[in-house]
Order: structure tokens, then sequence, then C-alpha cells
């Protein structure tokens, strides 16, 4: 009972915190989002042995570079490549998966992950600060959270009262189809009230962002299980008692990120 209340405690004053950043304008958003990148970089380090320098030194230049054009206005340009950056990520870290001696001191990596764990929280700020029209809107982000909570929520629920069978047993054990599915749905349900908190989009692009944020959101969570797994340990943190580590809480936003900001600019260009 009193590690639920931790969890359920610590849990709101996460969301709290996301919230309240994201709502009162770019500063405290531009400030919150390199907070909770740090931090997962913090843990994602020591999860793959790299040195933490040299991530966040990359991480430190970008991340400036990018805030310095949209507050100076000039134009930001979305190449391509980081979506085929994800698919190198997904295929390396879920389908080239490899058991590995618990004993050995380092982890074989591409570096193809830890460029993406470096540009993933680029990617959530540039959702915010639209590149195009510099204008800042934390809607889609926050609806992005929140679409994640709606899926982590009821797969979860799902997966325990129903839960048969397994997605993908070697990676994350205690998934179950049935609850990604749970989860899919209740994207599906959330996506119709967030159509009417953000009416500057259809309600076709509120459902095919829930299908993408479940589907990716899942994808991620087992992207960052199989760095666990690899580095035989159970949260990639101790930040947030009852949750783990920040890396735990934002796996599915870093790795849903490119997506979405992918999407975002293919509906510009063709509008």
């Amino acid at each position: 009972m009193k590690e639920l209340t931790l969890r359920i405690t610590f849990g709101l004053l996460y969301v709290l915190v996301i919230l309240l950043s994201f709502y009162y304008g770019l500063y405290s958003f531009t400030i919150c989002v390199y907070i909770l990148i740090t931090l997962c970089i913090l843990e994602y380090s020591k999860l793959i042995k790299h040195s933490l320098l040299k991530l966040l030194l990359s991480f430190n230049i970008i991340f400036l570079l990018t805030s310095a054009s949209f507050y100076l206005k000039h134009p930001i340009y979305i190449p391509v490549y980081r979506f085929i950056m994800i698919l190198g990520v997904f295929i390396h870290s879920i389908l080239g998966i490899k058991v590995i001696d618990p004993s050995l001191n380092k982890i074989d990596i591409s570096g193809i992950s830890k460029y993406y764990m470096i540009t993933s929280g680029i990617n959530l700020f540039m959702i915010a600060c639209n590149p195009f029209l510099f204008k800042y809107d934390y809607r889609i982000v926050i609806s992005i959270f929140v679409l994640i909570w709606c899926n982590d929520s009821f797969a979860f629920v799902f997966g325990k009262t129903m839960g048969k069978t397994k997605l993908l047993p070697k990676i994350s054990p205690k998934k179950t189809i049935e609850g990604a599915l749970g989860g899919l749905v209740a994207c599906l349900i959330a996506c119709f009230f967030l159509s009417k908190y953000n009416a500057d989009f259809p309600l076709v692009f509120w459902m095919f962002l829930a299908i993408l944020v479940s589907i990716l959101g899942t994808l991620g969570d087992l992207v960052q299980s199989s760095f666990k797994r690899k580095a035989n340990v159970k949260d990639s943190g101790n930040i947030l008692p009852g949750h783990g580590g920040m890396f735990d809480r934002l796996d599915s936003v870093l790795f849903i990120s490119p997506y979405v900001l992918l999407m975002l600019s293919i509906i510009n260009y063709v509008s």
C-alpha cells in the first residue's frame, strides 16, 4: 500500500510539473525539455556504458542551435534521414537483439542509437515550436503525453486482466498483445476529446496520431527494455520513486517525437 501511494504521489507530481511548465510559455517549456532530456541522457549513458561528456556536449550544441534558430526566427529544415534513423534503432534494438553475458562491462550498441537519443529531445522541442510559422503551441506536445499516458495505463489494465498472448517475451515478459490492443482503443477514445481541445486539426488527424502514438509508444518502450535487459538492470534510474528513472518515463515520447515531427512537416508542406 505504501509503495502504491508513493507511486501515485510522484506520478501526479511528475504530470503536474510537465503540464505547468508547458502551459506557462516558451521559456518554461524550453527549460523543462532541456532538464528532462539531460536527465534521460545521464541514465542512458550508464545503460550503454558510453562517455557522458560526449553525449551531453553533442546534445547541448544541437539544442542550443535549434532553440536559438527559433528564438531568432531563422528557418529550420527537417531532413528525412531522421525517419530512417529511427527505423535503424528499431531494427538494431529489437530485431537484432542478442543475449549478452551480464558479466561484460561494456554493451555493444550502434552509434545510431546515440544519435537518436541526442536528437529526440530536439524533435520534441520543434513539435511545439513550429519551425515554419515560428509560433509556440504546446497543445500537440501535451496531447502526445496524454495519449501515451492513456496507452500505458490501459495497456497495463488490459494486460493484467485479460493478457494471455505475450508480445515480445524475450525483451519484455509482461507485455501482452491484449494489453497493447487495450491501449490502442483507449488512445482512439481519447483522440475524440483531443480533437475538441485542439480544433486546428480534423478528427482524422487525431485518429492517425492516436494510432501512431499507441504503436510507436509500445515500440519505444520495448527499445528501452532492450537497453535495460542488455545492461541487466530493472530501471534506468531511481529519480522518481515507484516509477524508476526519467528515461523510463520518457522512452515512448522520445521514440515517437521524430515521427510526429515528420508528420507535421508533411502536413505543413501539403497545406
